[in-house]
C-alpha cells in the first residue's frame, strides 16, 4: 500500500488522479479531453526555457528612443517587438498567441532588473529555487547585447540607491540589494507592479481599431498652446495609437502563419482548424468579437500581449470571465454554433497556454518567494450583476466543471459568494473544492463591496470587482494603485524583542530598536511596549519604502496598452503607472507575514512568563537558543497556550491589539 492510500483511505478525486499517475495507470483525462491531453504531454515535467526575444527587441528599441516621453518609448518598443518577435502555431492548439518559444517558457524584463541579468543567466540553470534553462547562444547575447545597456538604468538600481540606510538594513542583506533580509521585504523590484483587471469587455465589444480611433479623436482636439496637452497628453495618446496598431499587427502575423500552415496541411480536419484560427486572428482583437471562439481568441491575445508589455502582465487578472464571455457563449449555444464540450475545449486550450508561461523571477529573492514557478492568472466566477442580482449563469458552471477536470492548477479560480447566491452554485463550488486541488478561493461580496463603496466607488462599480493576483480584489476602470507592497515579517519583531533589536541570523548588529534585555522586563506591559516599538519600526520602514517606490516607478515603467483599457487613463490621458490618477481608487496593501506565529508567541509569553509565572525569561531564551533541543518540556508548555485562529478570546484579544496598532 502506498503512502497516500495508507495515510487516508478516503481519497479525493485529485488524490485518486495523483495515485493513478504514480501507478502508471492511463489518465482518464486522455479519454475525455484527447486534444488538451496531447498539449499537456508535450511540456509535462519540462524545466522552463528562457526566451530572450522580448528582452532583445525591447532593448533595441529603447536604445533608439532615449530622451522621448516614457509611455511613447514603451509603445514604440512594443511595436518593434510585434514586428520582429517569432510567432508560432502549436500542433493541436486552437488558440494563437505566445510571448516566447514553444513548450514551457519564461521571458526577461531587463528594464526591471537588468543590472544583474549577466549573473542571473549564469546561475538560473543550476539554482535551487525555480531553475530555468537557457541556451549558450542566448546566454551570450544577454551578456553582450542586453545587460550592458541596462547597467545604471534599471528600476532595481534606482530603488536600491534611494533607500535611506535605516530602511536599507531592514530590507536587503547586501549593498547591491540582491538578497532580501525577509524582514520588511519590498516586492516591486522583482515583480514590477501589483496586479489589476483589464476591461476585457471593452476589447470584445469595440476592438483596438475603435480604441485607436478614440485616441486619434482626442489627439485632434488637443490645444496646441497648452503645455500639458502637448507635453503629457499628446505623447500618451500617440502611444495608445501605436500600441493599438502593434497588437493588431502581432495578431495578423499569427493569422498569416496559420494560413501558410493550412496551405501545406494534409489532414482536412486540422486544415479547417488552421483556417478558422487565421480568420479569427484577422478579425480580433482589431474588431469586435462576433462569437465565442473570437471572444476567447481576442481575450487571449490581450492576455499574452500584457505579458510582453511588462512584468506585471504575468499576473494580470482575467477578471469575470463568466460575465464578459457569456453573451457570446449563450448566443452560439442557442444557435447551435457551439457545444458545451467544444466551449470547454477552447477554455482548456487557454488554461494550457497559461500553464506553459512561467513567471520568471531572476533575482534570488524573487526565486525564493515564488519557488515552484508560481503564477496567478486569476479567473473570477459568480458574484452579482450591475443591478445587484445574482450573476451565476451556464458559463459559471462550465468553468467550475472545467476546473474539476483539468489536471493543472491553472487558472487560479476564485468564486464570489453573496447572500443571494443560488444553492446550485454553492453546491457546484463546494464540489469543486471537494475535488481536492485547492480551488476555488472564496471572496465575500458582503465585505468587499462595502469597502469599495466607502473608498469612493459607486455601488455598480463595486459590484464588478474581480480577484487579481493571489487574493486581492480589484475593479476594472477604477483601481489605479499599481506599486507592489511590502511583505512584513512581524515574527522577526518578536525575535528582536527577545534579543534587544537583534536577530540570531545576523549576529550582533542591531537591526531593530534596542529595547533592552527582556530579562529585565518585570511586567507584560513592558514586554508588549518593547514589541510595539519593533512593530512600529517595521511599519515606518514599509511606508518609507512605499513612498519612494511610488515616486521611482513612474520614472521607469509605462503601460500603454493597459492604460488604453482603463477608462480613467484614457479620460485624463495619463499612464497607469503615474501616481494619484484623478478619480482613481488608490488602494494598496502590505502583507503581514507570520501573524498567527506572532499572536501565538505573544500569547505564550504573556500567559506562562508574566501571568502564571511557570517559566522565566531565562528559560525561554535558553530554549530558543538551543532550538528547544533538551527543552522539550518548555516547548510543550509554550505550545499549549491559547492559539490564533481557534476563536479563543485570549488569543483573539492579542490579535485585535496587533490590528489596532497596525
Amino acid at each position: 500500500m502506498n503512502a497516500i492510500s495508507s495515510a487516508c483511505p478516503c481519497l479525493s478525486p485529485q488524490e485518486e488522479r495523483l495515485q493513478e499517475k504514480i501507478q502508471g495507470k492511463e489518465n482518464h483525462f486522455r479519454k475525455t479531453h484527447p486534444r488538451v491531453f496531447r498539449l499537456l504531454e508535450r511540456f509535462d515535467g519540462q524545466k522552463p526555457r528562457i526566451d530572450i526575444e522580448r528582452a532583445l527587441y525591447f532593448t533595441e528599441s529603447m536604445r533608439q528612443t532615449e530622451g522621448e516621453h516614457l509611455t511613447l518609448r514603451w509603445a514604440k518598443a512594443l511595436m518593434h517587438i510585434a514586428k520582429n518577435i517569432s510567432v508560432c502555431v502549436q500542433e493541436d492548439q486552437l488558440l494563437l498567441g505566445r510571448a516566447g518559444c514553444d513548450g514551457r517558457y519564461g521571458i526577461l524584463y531587463p528594464e526591471l532588473d537588468g543590472d544583474f541579468l549577466d549573473i542571473a543567466v549564469r546561475d538560473l540553470p543550476t539554482r535551487q529555487q525555480s531553475p530555468a534553462y537557457i541556451t549558450e547562444g542566448d546566454a551570450r547575447r544577454v551578456v553582450e547585447e542586453i545587460a550592458p545597456y541596462w547597467k545604471g538604468k534599471t528600476y532595481h538600481e534606482d530603488l536600491n540607491a534611494s533607500l535611506p540606510p535605516e530602511v536599507h538594513k531592514l530590507t536587503y542583506d547586501d549593498p547591491e540589494g540582491l538578497i532580501s533580509r525577509f524582514i520588511v521585504n519590498e516586492t516591486s523590484s522583482f515583480r514590477s507592479s501589483i496586479q489589476w483587471v483589464h476591461d476585457y469587455e471593452k476589447v470584445l465589444r469595440r476592438g483596438f481599431n475603435d480604441i485607436k480611433r478614440e485616441a486619434q479623436e482626442k489627439l485632434a482636439a488637443l490645444d496646441p498652446m497648452s503645455p500639458r496637452d502637448m507635453c503629457e497628453k499628446k505623447p500618451f495618446l500617440e502611444a495608445v495609437v501605436i500600441v493599438s496598431d502593434a497588437i493588431v499587427l502581432w495578431a495578423r502575423r499569427h493569422a498569416a502563419l496559420a494560413r501558410e500552415m493550412a496551405a501545406k496541411e494534409q489532414n482536412p480536419e486540422r486544415k479547417a482548424e488552421l483556417l478558422r484560427m487565421a480568420e479569427n486572428a484577422e478579425r480580433v482583437p482589431a474588431e469586435p468579437a462576433r462569437d465565442f471562439y473570437e471572444a476567447v481568441q481576442s481575450q487571449w491575445f490581450v492576455q499574452m500581449f500584457s505579458r510582453i508589455e511588462q512584468k506585471t502582465g504575468t499576473t494580470i487578472s482575467n477578471g469575470r470571465m463568466d460575465q464578459y464571455f457569456y453573451p457570446y457563449y449563450i448566443k452560439d449555444l442557442e444557435e447551435g454554433k457551439i457545444t458545451e464540450e467544444k466551449a470547454m475545449e477552447l477554455l482548456e486550450c487557454m488554461w494550457v497556454g497559461m500553464a506553459e508561461f512561467i513567471d520568471m523571477y531572476i533575482s534570488p529573492t524573487g526565486g525564493a518567494f515564488n519557488e515552484g514557478y508560481a503564477h496567478w492568472e486569476a479567473v473570477t466566477v459568480g458574484g452579482q450583476t450591475p443591478e445587484g442580482c445574482d450573476a451565476t449563469n451556464e458559463l459559471t458552471h462550465l468553468i467550475l466543471k472545467s476546473k474539476r477536470e483539468f489536471p493543472l492548477h491553472y487558472p487560479d479560480l476564485a468564486a464570489r459568494i453573496h447572500s443571494r447566491a443560488p444553492e446550485s452554485y454553492l453546491w457546484d463550488v463546494a464540489e469543486t473544492i471537494k475535488d481536492g486541488a485547492g480551488f476555488p478561493k472564496l471572496l465575500n461580496d458582503e465585505e468587499i463591496i462595502p469597502l469599495y463603496v466607502s473608498k469612493g466607488a459607486t455601488f455598480e462599480e463595486a459590484l464588478d470587482y474581480a480577484v487579481s493576483g493571489c487574493a486581492e480584489a480589484r475593479m476594472p476602470n477604477r483601481d489605479t494603485y499599481t506599486s507592489g507592497g511590502a511583505y512584513i515579517n512581524f515574527a522577526a519583531a518578536v525575535e528582536m524583542t527577545l534579543r534587544n533589536g537583534r536577530m540570531k541570523k545576523y549576529g550582533d548588529r542591531a537591526l531593530g530598536v534596542e529595547t533592552g534585555d527582556p530579562r529585565t522586563f518585570e511586567t507584560w506591559e513592558q514586554f508588549w511596549d518593547a514589541y510595539r516599538q519593533q512593530h512600529m519600526l517595521f511599519l515606518r520602514t514599509a511606508f518609507i519604502q512605499q513612498y519612494l517606490i511610488i515616486q521611482i516607478r513612474a520614472r521607469h515603467f509605462a503601460q500603454p496598452m493597459g492604460s488604453a483599457l482603463h477608462d480613467l487613463c484614457m479620460k485624463h490621458c495619463i499612464d497607469l503607472h503615474q501616481p494619484h490618477i484623478p478619480e482613481g481608487v488608490d488602494l494598496g496593501y502590505f502583507e503581514f507575514m507570520g501573524l498567527g506565529t506572532v499572536v501565538d508567541s505573544l500569547s505564550a509569553i504573556k500567559k506562562f512568563v508574566y501571568e502564571e509565572k511557570r517559566l522565566t525569561m531565562d528559560q525561554v531564551l535558553a530554549a530558543i537558543d538551543a532550538n528547544f533541543e533538551g527543552y522539550e518540556d518548555v516547548r510543550a508548555l509554550l505550545k499549549s497556550a491559547p492559539c490564533y485562529g481557534n476563536n479563543d478570546p485570549y488569543a483573539d484579544a492579542i490579535g485585535k491589539e496587533l490590528d489596532r496598532i497596525s
